[in-house]
């Protein structure tokens, strides 16, 4: 979470320093390589700057990870909800996703997806482009209701969250499942 949200252009110029040195980093190095100290260094800011807008580094992923989904999700949810021909909509999905593919991007996006604290970031993500994709449905005269607007019925759920309930039927024996299961 943001501890603080600069109103002073220098200090709006600082905070984006510390993101875009961040964001430079994933481009060289997996996430857990990366320290606040390292950022500031790379910012060539005092690493007091740093934790002044963010409270670690999963703080900073956060706002890169925040910036990204929303860098996505706006022009996504507009091109839905533009009434644009399918045709064109899944041209110009296919040229977001192609712009934004870099090994900073796909290590961000991993990194989203797979950490526990940024789950969240996912999930809202997801919800958003759900709504506008049931939105689009809606308004193009199909549909009635979450189930008939197809994908936008479905949860997407993160890899982090499918591995924790993988983790919890795993914890049951084989055979107690198998007894379940037969008796079904």
């Amino acid at each position: 979470m943001n501890r603080h949200i600069p109103t002073q252009p220098r200090a709006q110029a600082t905070r984006r320093a510390i993101l875009d040195a961040a964001y430079a980093m994933l481009g060289e190095l997996e996430p857990d390589e990366i320290s606040t100290v390292a950022v500031a260094g790379r910012a060539g800011v005092p690493v007091g700057s740093v934790y002044r807008y963010y409270a670690n580094r999963t703080d900073i992923f956060r706002a890169l990870a925040e910036q990204a989904m929303e860098l996505v999700d706006t022009p996504f949810e507009d091109m839905l909800l533009s009434g644009a021909s399918i045709e064109l909509m899944v041209e110009n999905a296919i040229g977001l996703l192609l712009a934004n593919n870099t090994v900073a991007d796909m290590r961000l996006l991993r990194l989203i997806r797979l950490s526990p604290d940024l789950v969240d970031v996912w999930t809202t993500s997801n919800r958003r482009v759900e709504a506008a994709l049931a939105a689009a449905i809606q308004a193009r005269g199909g549909g009635r209701g979450p189930t008939a607007a197809g994908a936008a019925g479905r949860r997407v759920v993160p890899r982090a969250a499918r591995r924790r309930g993988r983790a919890r039927r795993s914890s049951t024996s084989r055979t107690a499942r198998t007894a379940c299961s037969r008796s079904r």
